[in-house]
């Protein structure tokens, strides 16, 4: 059969084609196809190129959009907590989060707007972070800047809501404003009251939240002046209100800033972002007599048989020495000034109705027992570090009435915040009335307990620690106390803004 020739169509020509021709026209594209090739892998490479350089521009972009919501979040909390440290808060997340000069990251000053759920009052804040790339196969595609760079912003939006969890009344309120760990419970501590921090540390991205013994940032601290130091301490878990390790609080755990739970710690009721609680007893001041006298000792030789050693010092005096005592004395003490107090081995005090200021020193140790009948105040005047444990009993009722109304123990109003309060090793303080240190350190540990079966016992001090099984009782009430106590928690809820 004769066979017709093979025929081709080009726009609308027909040609026909026979086997010499086909064999020709396959020769002679080889260098084509390969000319063709070349140009093709040139450009897909270009386009991969150009894909894998825009993909890295979009991590680029989500990075500064985690920058600029994380800077309009610390922002805003600090406006939440009425600071003035807006601008502070979002510089310092955004250092933390890699955007610096050194990264060419940056981010404006940030701006504050109202939402509609607070029309009266700005409750968002508002940052931009900034960004170039240079590119560079791109460059042939996109606008640049005259230095040959691609600019990348992203904006962060964030702002507070105002919620209301009504009235609480605690037992535990620490005052300092701004430091990291203001309130701590660890390792099996616990409370069965509610539990107050005021101080609005919001994280290590906060601009006022600071660390007592060492520079923020660092997070290390001497335990010399911070018993709580050690490898508890990071960067996560800087906040206000810090349990862990088994802590617990049963009742309502309020903060002005963050509070931040771990290992298996718990809270009945979280309330963050809370308005601060005024100090019950801010006006309560002391003067210390500045003449000095010799105590005057009467009474039997303090034995069992009710012939106790009795103490007394004139009105508008200090004893010149300390009243020191041990094994198995019992001892009388009236009200008044005293240079310094050691008292140990199973001594047996009993103090008289009043007020009792105490210079110098205080030890009440290995299995001493102080006991003041109704109305007792005992005022540590000075910066020392008073110490009361090994199985130390302190059994106390506040007066109700009076200067110190309420008050059971009470620091130096003046004293330097440093000083680190200890009651440790088996300490019971069957106190009721508050235990007041308006400018130090509070910390209950290894086993002392407040409050026993009185079940009243404040605590407050500009930090509060408890920690190894120690606890806390119930709250104070018709005992001349002053309420610690929030009329309305009001809570600040701070969300990013889509």
């Amino acid at each position: 059969m004769l066979q017709r020739a093979p025929t081709i169509t080009i726009m609308g020509l027909t040609m026909r084609l026979n086997r010499s021709t086909i064999a020709q026209c396959i020769r002679s594209q080889d260098g084509a196809v390969a000319v063709i090739f070349a140009l093709a892998l040139t450009a897909l490479i270009g386009f991969s190129a150009l894909g894998v350089e825009v993909g890295l521009w979009y991590m680029e972009k989500a990075r500064l959009q985690e920058v600029a919501d994380t800077a309009a979040m610390a922002a805003d909390r600090e406006l939440a907590a009425g600071t003035g440290k807006i601008s502070a808060a979002a510089t310092l997340a955004s250092q933390m989060n890699n955007c610096t000069g050194a990264t060419n990251c940056s981010i404006d000053p940030p701006t504050t707007f109202r939402t509609a759920s607070s029309p009266s009052v700005d409750n968002g804040v508002q940052v931009v972070a900034r960004t170039t790339v240079t590119p560079l196969f791109a460059g042939l595609f996109v606008q640049t800047n005259a230095n040959g760079t691609l600019p990348i912003t992203a904006t962060g939006k964030a702002a507070y809501t105002i919620q209301s969890s009504g009235g609480v009344t605690g037992c535990v309120l620490a005052l300092d404003s701004h430091a990291a760990y203001t309130l701590w419970l660890k390792n099996n501590a616990s409370t069965t009251c509610s539990v107050m921090s005021n101080s609005n540390c919001q994280g290590p991205n906060s601009a006022t939240c600071t660390l007592d013994a060492t520079t923020y940032g660092s997070y290390s601290c001497s335990h010399s002046v911070d018993p709580q130091c050690g490898a508890s301490i990071s960067e996560s878990s800087m906040s206000s209100l810090y349990l862990s390790n088994n802590a617990t609080i049963t009742g309502t755990g309020t903060a002005a800033g963050k509070i931040y739970l771990a290992n298996n710690a718990s809270i009945t009721t979280k309330v963050p972002n809370a308005t601060r609680v005024d100090d019950p007893y801010a006006g309560v001041s002391l003067s210390v007599p500045s003449s000095t006298s010799n105590a005057i000792v009467a009474g039997g030789n303090g034995s069992s048989s009710g012939q106790a050693i009795d103490i007394s010092i004139g009105s508008g005096s200090c004893s010149t020495n300390p009243i020191v005592y041990s094994n198995n004395i019992y001892v009388n003490i009236h009200p008044g000034c005293y240079n310094g107090w050691n008292l140990k081995n199973n001594v047996v005090v009993t103090l008289y109705p009043g007020t009792y200021i105490i210079k110098s020193q205080f030890s009440v140790s290995n299995n001493a027992r102080v006991t003041g009948t109704s109305g007792t105040t005992l005022v540590f005047s000075g910066d020392y570090a008073i110490d009361i444990g090994n199985n130390a009993i302190l059994s106390m009722v506040a007066p109700t009435t009076g200067t110190y109304a309420g008050i059971a123990l009470m620091g130096d109003p003046n004293g330097v915040a440093t000083v680190v309060q200890t009651f440790s090793n088996n300490a019971t303080l069957n106190i009721k009335g508050a235990i007041y240190f308006r400018r130090q350190i509070l910390n209950l540990e290894n086993n002392a307990v407040g409050g026993g079966s009185n079940g009243c016992t404040q605590l407050i001090a500009r930090r509060v620690l408890l920690s190894n099984n120690a606890g806390i009782g119930l709250n104070c009430a018709g005992v001349g106390t002053s309420d610690i106590s929030i009329g309305q928690a009001v809570t600040k809820i701070v969300d990013i803004v889509e």
